[in-house]
């Protein structure tokens, strides 16, 4: 059941893990720090996501099936870790749209 869950996400953790390494490489003298950085911190809440809510739905699964708990007694989770996975979504396009209006912003005049 887990490994099933994390194989649909296989993709989304493919387009992050891509992301974080051209964002790592694009760092150096020059680039826009602060943009890189706000991109990197969205595409590795994608990416922790992506690995630990299918697993957090797994587990509780798991527990409810295997556990000695009735089924209706844990199943006030599910709505929770919905609403908490809907939040941290909208958190990594908040650093998504972050980074993109750095990486806009025109650059500040350099004083010699």
């Amino acid at each position: 059941m887990i490994f099933s869950q994390l194989l649909t996400q296989i993709p989304v953790l493919a387009v992050c893990v891509v992301a974080l390494v051209l964002l790592a490489g694009r760092r150096g003298p020059g680039a826009e720090v602060g943009a890189l950085n706000w991109a990197m911190a969205g595409f590795g809440v994608s990416a922790a996501l992506s690995f630990l809510l299918p697993l957090c739905y797994g587990v509780l699964t798991f527990i409810q099936v295997r556990g000695s708990l009735p089924i209706g007694s844990i199943s006030w989770i599910y709505p929770v870790l919905g609403v908490i996975s809907s939040l941290l979504h909208a958190g990594a396009f908040a650093l998504f749209l972050l980074a993109f209006l750095r990486f806009l912003r025109p650059p500040s005049p350099r004083t010699p």
